[in-house]
Order: structure tokens, then C-alpha cells, then sequence
């Protein structure tokens, strides 16, 4: 039966929120984003044209892997690369502080992919990396190389020069927004392709606190109908930014809107109250009222069918982001645009 709600009021604003269970949401929003991702023929042509593959035939489950580096490494990893992925609790990682994660690392969670399914891994790569990564994947774990397959973009030589180099214990590359028009015609294209590249993952691996990370991982859950698991080694969830503290984040969030529209910088409002961004990153959704912040929504309607009981809300069983995997099943592959 229906209950009457005032629109406009807080009253409908809950029953908005409440009406779907969460898997829902993202698959909705998923869908959503690719419809809004309409590559024109000639990008379909150029990933025909530069995808590769190492070992075909040798694996099955498609796992996506996207390894970050050139502009997105701060100064932190100059050093070296981050050992170990990190954990939920981990602090925001802004422009500043933003980390890079050792190779190592990726091979890790592949592994344990590989030996939760008990199946040999199909991997699509990809990265900002101009190095090769699979050489080095090969020499540091050649029983993972030679039993999986590897599926890559093998991008023209100037397309990866304009990407920018970084070598293992020190960044270099240019930061995308600062290159000239020429070279942002060919990262754009780089952009795209990867992310559909990805898209094809039944697993994800990579950083969900990237704005690329997210949509790759959208577009996943889109081609497959079905939230995808992942690995985040970043220490976030999609419900994150990456300029948040993602436990505090996640202890605060008020449903799946909130997790999957949270966007302070398009809303213009001031990233914390002590005005400390560069130290303690986005603090809006545990530094202030929730009422401040919460999407308001039209008055559309008189009435908004009530839901059982049991299609609480709440944010998707989320991974647990020391490493763990969440446990989400594979769904039903949809390749009409494969």
C-alpha cells in the first residue's frame, strides 16, 4: 500500500533514499554512465587497433588492473614506490600526499584473485606508465606471467611519450592538465580507451579513490549487470574521494546517494571547517549537520510506494580494503558492446 508523503518535505527526501536496495542504485548509475560513454567509431577502431595480448587463450577470469603512476605520484614516493596497499583508515591523499604503488604490490592481489576463484587469470592493464610493466611482471613473478594471459594497449610511441616516464624510486611526466593541445588530444584518447579497456573486468584491482578508477569500475558493472568486486590499494571505496579519510567517510555516509553523488567541489562547499584541506583533505560529511549537506530532492509526487522492511539502504557490502576482496557473484557477461 502507498503512504502519503508532502513533497519536498524531509519526509519524502527518506522514502527517496530508502526505495531501492543498494545494488540497485549502483546498477543504475552504472548503466547511467555508460550510456553517457558513447565512443565514436574511430575509438572503437583505435583499441582494435593497439589491444594486445600476451598468452591468449590462457586465461579466464577477467581481472582489470590499473596501476597509477607518472603525474598522479607526489613527491612521497619519490624514494620509492609504497610496499603495501593502503588501509581504509589510511589519511586523504591530495594532490600533495597522493601515493604510488609498487608492482609488487599489483602481483600480490592477483595472486589471491587467482586463488580465491581457482581459475587462470585473463588480466586487462592498464596504466600511465610508459615503462614496461609487464617485463617486469614477467621478472618478478614469471609462474603468475606465464599462466595467465595479458591483455594491454600498445599505444604509439609519441602518445606515450606525452604520458610521461616514471621509473621505479622517482617520479617524472608532466601533469595532465599542463600539456599542450597536441599531446591532450592523444591523453584524452589514452583516457578513453583504457577505461573501456577496463571495462571489461569481472574483477577489479586499482584505486578507488581516482575519479578515473570510479568510472572504469562504473562501466565494469555496466557491461557485466552485477557490482563487480574489487580491490581498492589506495584505501578507498567508491563511496570515497580520494581527499577524504575514507573510515571516517564511510562511518558517516548517509545511504547509497550519498555514497554515489557526493561531489563538494561541483557544489562549491567549503572542504572542512577548520579550513585545513592540504593537511586533513574533505572533512564535510563528519564535520558538520548531515541536514547541511543531504540532496534535496523536486516535488514530483503525492506518493511513493512503501518498500519491505528488509531493502535497508545502506552503502554496498563494501571491500574490506586491506587487500580483501568482497564477495559479490559473478554475474551474467553482457557483450553487446563488446
Amino acid at each position: 500500500m502507498a503512504s502519503a508523503i508532502v513533497p519536498g518535505t524531509n519526509e519524502q527526501n527518506d522514502e527517496i533514499l530508502n526505495s531501492l536496495p543498494a545494488g540497485q542504485y549502483l546498477l543504475s548509475f552504472a548503466h547511467i554512465a555508460r550510456m553517457q560513454f558513447n565512443m565514436q567509431p574511430g575509438l572503437r577502431s583505435a583499441y582494435t587497433k593497439y589491444t594486445s595480448i600476451v598468452n591468449p587463450g590462457v586465461g579466464q577470469l577477467r581481472v582489470g588492473v590499473h596501476i597509477r603512476r607518472s603525474d598522479s605520484c607526489s613527491v612521497l614516493v619519490q624514494a620509492g614506490f609504497k610496499e603495501q596497499a593502503s588501509k581504509i583508515d589510511a589519511g586523504p591523499q591530495m594532490t600533495n600526499v597522493r601515493l604510488c604503488y609498487n608492482t609488487t604490490v599489483y602481483i600480490n592481489m592477483l595472486r589471491r584473485v587467482k586463488s580465491l576463484y581457482n581459475m587462470p587469470l585473463a588480466v586487462y592493464l592498464s596504466s600511465d606508465d610508459a615503462g614496461s610493466i609487464l617485463d617486469e611482471i614477467k621478472s618478478l613473478s614469471p609462474d603468475l606471467f606465464e599462466s595467465s594471459s595479458w591483455h594491454h594497449l600498445n599505444f604509439p610511441q609519441d602518445a606515450q611519450e606525452a604520458l610521461g616516464g616514471v621509473g621505479q624510486g622517482h617520479k617524472s611526466g608532466t601533469v595532465v592538465e599542463n600539456q599542450g593541445s597536441a599531446e591532450s588530444v592523444l591523453l584524452g584518447e589514452t583516457a578513453v580507451l583504457d577505461a573501456w579497456h577496463l571495462s571489461h573486468s569481472e574483477v577489479f584491482i586499482g584505486s578507488l579513490g581516482s575519479r578515473f578508477g570510479k568510472g572504469a569500475y562504473l562501466l565494469a558493472v555496466s557491461r557485466h549487470n552485477v557490482p563487480v568486486p574489487y580491490i581498492s590499494v589506495d584505501g578507498h571505496s567508491y563511496c570515497c574521494q580520494n581527499d577524504e579519510q575514507c573510515s571516517s567517510a564511510t562511518a558517516a555516509l548517509t545511504g547509497m546517494m550519498d555514497c554515489l553523488l557526493f561531489a563538494p567541489e561541483i557544489d562549491h562547499i567549503m572542504p572542512n571547517m577548520k579550513q585545513t584541506y592540504w593537511e586533513d583533505g574533505v572533512t564535510i560529511r563528519w564535520d558538520r549537520p548531515v541536514s547541511s549537506r543531504r540532496p534535496m530532492w523536486p516535488a514530483a509526487a503525492t506518493t511513493i510506494p512503501s518498500r519491505s522492511a528488509g531493502l535497508a539502504h545502506g552503502p554496498p557490502q563494501q571491500a574490506r580494503l586491506d587487500g580483501m576482496t568482497n564477495e559479490w557473484p559473478r554475474g551474467t557477461r553482457v557483450d553487446a558492446y563488446e
